[in-house]
């Protein structure tokens, strides 16, 4: 079957590891845009954490985020499904991540990650490479404490970012999870983790995106790395996966694509769309 859309994940897959799209991959993606083929990320960021990424390849109409929590029609400037995290649950999971040392983690809120300034001081300890830290800072807002802030805004939360070089940690605090009504948690980095409302998933975004623009999945290019794709890359369209990805997730492919870092999504395009 033709393919008609392209879906991507971003970190990992498309972005190096200097949190860069290589011109290779952008140019892949803007050639399929010529022939008619457009993209769509699909993405554990926020909007704005995601925004050069989506104008570099040209994936502007329409978004996928926050491991779809939010997904939003750029074109007509509304959110075609907004997911949020109980209240009492929100508090319940920052005073769990906050009983850890040593751990940095994220509230996303309002399209915006939020931390607190104590959880700032660990941002060096987390294991986030010199890039990402230099976008975390960018683009967060740091308060005081958090659980007095979303008191007193009354903002909601939409999914919490967690990372920390220390993997007992890291499993701890997936186990505790478990444990959490109405949530759940994916691995998105080899030392990320991401808690998000049991409802929703990158694929569920990408059926409800198909369903508005009126493509059948079978047309439909899925390309991405980590555990939280892998919901998107069962749906049945043609999944590639990157050559850096988890075993776990490989076995989910279509085709393993070389990696991030050897312009593996560029690869994917010539493969299925430009040939």
């Amino acid at each position: 079957m033709p393919i008609e859309l392209i879906v991507t994940d971003l970190d990992g897959t498309v972005l190096d590891e200097e949190n860069r799209i290589p011109e290779p991959v952008c140019h892949a993606f803007r050639q399929a845009r010529a022939r008619g083929v457009p993209a769509i990320i699909a993405t554990g960021r926020t909007l704005i954490e995601a925004v050069e990424a989506q104008a570099a390849i040209g994936a502007e109409e329409y978004s996928i985020t926050m491991n779809g929590a939010f997904v939003y029609d750029h074109i007509n400037q509304q959110p075609l499904s907004h997911a949020i995290i109980k209240r009492q649950t929100v508090l319940t999971i920052i005073r769990l991540l906050e009983s850890f040392e040593e751990v940095f983690f994220h509230a996303y809120g309002n399209n915006q990650p939020i931390c607190s300034e104590k959880t700032l001081r660990s941002i060096h300890m987390s294991g986030a490479g010199p890039a990402y830290v230099a976008m975390y800072n960018a683009t967060q807002k740091v308060v005081p404490d958090l659980i007095p802030f979303l008191e007193q805004t009354g903002q909601e939360i939409n999914k919490f970012f967690i990372t920390t070089q220390n993997l007992d940690h890291l499993n701890l605090i997936k186990q505790y999870t478990t444990q959490i009504p109405g949530v759940r948690c994916l691995q998105s980095l080899p030392r990320g983790i991401e808690i998000i409302p049991e409802t929703v998933d990158k694929a569920h975004a990408v059926n409800l995106i198909c369903q508005h623009l009126g493509i059948g999945i079978e047309n439909v290019l899925l390309i991405g790395d980590s555990e939280n794709d892998i919901g998107m890359l069962q749906l049945g369209g043609i999944s590639v996966v990157m050559g850096n990805a988890p075993d776990h997730v490989k076995v989910h492919a279509d085709w393993i694509a070389p990696t991030n870092t050897e312009n593996g999504a560029a690869a994917a395009i010539e493969r299925y769309v430009l040939k």
